[in-house]
């Protein structure tokens, strides 16, 4: 492989591939997209992998992988499309990663991480358009107002985070492209700013938590309800 400088695109999914693939394929800088999800490896993401600047596409869903995310992402830049998940990667979330202004999709679920799940300084990603950081009980936090900045996302997916408090804040009408908004299993509460309702007109597509009040008609609250004046479970 090392001497395939014309290999632009590297996909290995799904081919229960095993060992450690990273600490080989950073000495391949020349590659463009690299797709290693749902396959048993192991191994860390060596800090190396930052100089693989010419990268656009890295993605690793469903794997064994353990250590840290290094700071060295940030190096990245270039960097479009970024997905890790259903994995061991633990520590904080470095704010390195927010420096890559390039990237479109964001995806970071079921992870070890930990730390302030969305910093102020996510506003720097003004180029992304979908936003999935679900599953990651370790980490923290409120949903910040400067998330009513990022005008280019079509989708926010933060459901099942029991660190993420706080409320909706009024700002995230501005997200005019929006097409799915979900929030369920949190604990958000508040309401739902009105304009969700007019921008998303797909009801499914906005997923809330039971304490946070919006029209039945705007959005799906989570599947079993308990109310205060009622015994039984509802939607």
């Amino acid at each position: 492989f090392e001497t395939m400088t014309n290999l632009k695109s590297l996909d290995l999914s799904r081919n229960r591939l095993e060992g450690a693939p990273l600490e080989f394929l950073t000495r391949m800088p020349w590659l463009e997209n690299i797709q290693l999800s749902f396959n048993p490896i192991t191994g860390t993401i060596p800090p190396e992998i930052g100089s693989m600047t010419a990268l656009t596409g890295l993605h690793m869903l469903q794997n064994e992988m353990s250590g840290i995310l290094p700071s060295s992402i940030g190096d990245m830049r270039n960097l479009n499309f970024f997905e890790l998940g259903d994995c061991s990667i633990g520590g904080t979330i470095p704010k390195s990663l927010y420096d890559l202004e390039n990237l479109e999709l964001l995806a970071i679920q079921n992870t070890d991480l930990s730390g302030t799940l969305l910093p102020t300084k996510i506003a720097q990603l003004s180029s992304l358009k979908k936003l999935a950081m679900m599953f990651n009980e370790r980490t923290t936090g409120t949903i910040p107002s400067e998330l009513g900045l990022m005008t280019k996302l079509e989708g926010v997916d933060l459901s099942d985070h029991t660190g993420l408090t706080g409320t909706i804040p009024e700002e995230i009408e501005r997200l005019t492209n929006l097409m799915a908004f979900k929030i369920g299993a949190t604990q958000i509460t508040g309401t739902l700013p009105l304009a969700i309702c007019a921008i998303v007109d797909n009801t499914e597509m906005v997923v809330v938590p039971c304490k946070v009040e919006c029209s039945l008609y705007c959005c799906e609250r989570e599947q079993y309800c308990k109310t205060e004046t009622d015994t039984q479970y509802e939607y």
